[in-house]
């Protein structure tokens, strides 16, 4: 017997697990990750924030307008964080850290398992936020080379 949930739902019961202490495997919905995120393809790792301080480049899933969101840092201040999808090039999340629900470990991509933590990644993550004067033409051409 299948069982039927909304996304809110499903949400608030990850939620509720990572504050037990688990982390947590989903599958990403929706593009304003892309080009490190693919939504319907791609799975994240959520984890709970223990000790560890969130810093710009994190990718986080937390509270935003009556629903949950999966974006990354791009700015932190003492009580704002600013968060944008990687797709993204105008709109922007201002939050609180008590917004936050949980902070991405892993990224999965057809097996291969990405640590958003190595050097390397974080690396490719602050190429790509400096490319924000291009990027809406970049992702246009992605998704152009993808769509072929």
């Amino acid at each position: 017997m299948k069982i039927k949930i909304t996304n809110l739902q499903m949400l608030s019961l990850i939620e509720e697990q990572i504050n037990k202490g688990n982390s947590i495997t989903i599958r990403v919905e929706g593009n304003s990750m892309l080009p490190f995120i693919k939504g319907g393809v791609d799975y994240v790792e959520l984890s709970p924030i223990t000790n560890q301080k969130l810093k710009t480049g994190d990718i986080i899933l937390f509270r935003y307008s009556q629903s949950f969101v999966l974006h990354r840092i791009i700015s932190i201040n003492r009580e704002t964080i600013t968060t944008q999808g990687d797709a993204i090039t105008k709109k922007t999340e201002s939050i609180t850290i008590q917004d936050v629900v949980a902070i991405t470990t892993t990224i999965i991509k057809k097996n291969k398992r990405v640590y958003t933590h190595t050097t390397t990644f974080r690396l490719k993550s602050q190429f790509w936020q400096h490319l924000h004067p291009v990027r809406k033409l970049l992702m246009k051409i992605y998704i152009f080379a993808k769509a072929k």
